[in-house]
This record gives structure tokens, C-alpha cells and sequence, in this order.
């Protein structure tokens, strides 16, 4: 075997060792694929800071965690990620960490994608809330308002709940 063939065995195995690695990177990216369906990457487990900076990076609150309620914890239903405390924030992680595992395995069972697909909205809302909570625990929003009056995150009462009555 002459100096070229030798060259071009030695170029088809790196180009066959490039594309074995490239069809392993594509996978990881998918989030592991192989099992028929769709497959997502996962997100991190703590939002970036350009991720929290991003237009979807700060959500409105829906529902509060059962758990938060449960302990007498105020509500934050309508307020954005960034206007709560870290320890609610770090409860609304835990649900959403909930509802996308059980949307995911819903999803898997009876392979429906949009669920799978709506897991990771959910993954990403839970790092985003650990992330607002990193944030806002520097910022030395670590606990949330009191159960009776719900104005400490909020210092101007709703509307018609001034002292006096009047608006």
C-alpha cells in the first residue's frame, strides 16, 4: 500500500469516526431519543441569567403550590417570578418539577408529543423559578409576606381596602 492510499484509509476512518460522533451529539441534544416519539433537551436545572433577562424569562403566577397554601403562605396569583420571594419560588419549582414529570410520563404512555412537549415548558418554568429565587435571595427577598395581611410584597393595599373604606 502506497503513502496515498495510506492517507485516504486514514481520512475515511476519521470521517467515519466524525460522523459516529456527530450522530452521538445529535442524540444527546434530543434528550436521548431512540424511543419513538419526540424527545426534547433538557433544560438546566437553574435558568440563566439571560434566560431570567429573555423574553419568557419572568412568568405570571397561575396557581399557587398546594404545599405553599397548606402552610398559611399568601397568595401571588397574577404577580410575576420576579416580584415573589425565593421560598415560594423554590415551592413553585417543585410543583412544575411535578406536573412535567407527570405530563412527560402521560405523554410516553400514550405517545402524545404535545405533552411531552408541554413537560418541558414546564422544566423550563421550574428553572426559571429556581433562578428568580437565586435572584431574588440576593436580593434579600428570601420570605414571603405575611399570611394575614399578603401586603409585604406589596405595600399599597387592592383598591377599596384602605382603612377608612374609601378608594
Amino acid at each position: 500500500m502506497g503513502v496515498g492510499e495510506q492517507m485516504l484509509a486514514a481520512q475515511a476512518r476519521a470521517e467515519a469516526k466524525i460522523d459516529a460522533l456527530s450522530k452521538m451529539v445529535a442524540n444527546l441534544l434530543k434528550g436521548g431519543g431512540g424511543g419513538g416519539g419526540a424527545s426534547y433537551a433538557a433544560p438546566p436545572q437553574i435558568a440563566t441569567e439571560d434566560d431570567l433577562d429573555g423574553e419568557r424569562g419572568n412568568p405570571e403566577i397561575s396557581k399557587d403550590p398546594k404545599k405553599w397554601a397548606d402552610e398559611g403562605g399568601a397568595s401571588y396569583i397574577g404577580r410575576r417570578f420576579s416580584q415573589c420571594p425565593a421560598d415560594y419560588l423554590m415551592a413553585m419549582a417543585g410543583l412544575l418539577d411535578w406536573k412535567a414529570r407527570t405530563k412527560e410520563t402521560e405523554g410516553k404512555a400514550t405517545g402524545d408529543d404535545i405533552k411531552i412537549k408541554y413537560a418541558l415548558y414546564d422544566r423550563l418554568d421550574a428553572a426559571r423559578a429556581r433562578g428568580w429565587a437565586k435572584r431574588n435571595q440576593a436580593a434579600g427577598k428570601t420570605s414571603g409576606p405575611s399570611p394575614k395581611t399578603g401586603y409585604a410584597a406589596n405595600p399599597f393595599p387592592p383598591r377599596g381596602e384602605d382603612d377608612d373604606g374609601s378608594l
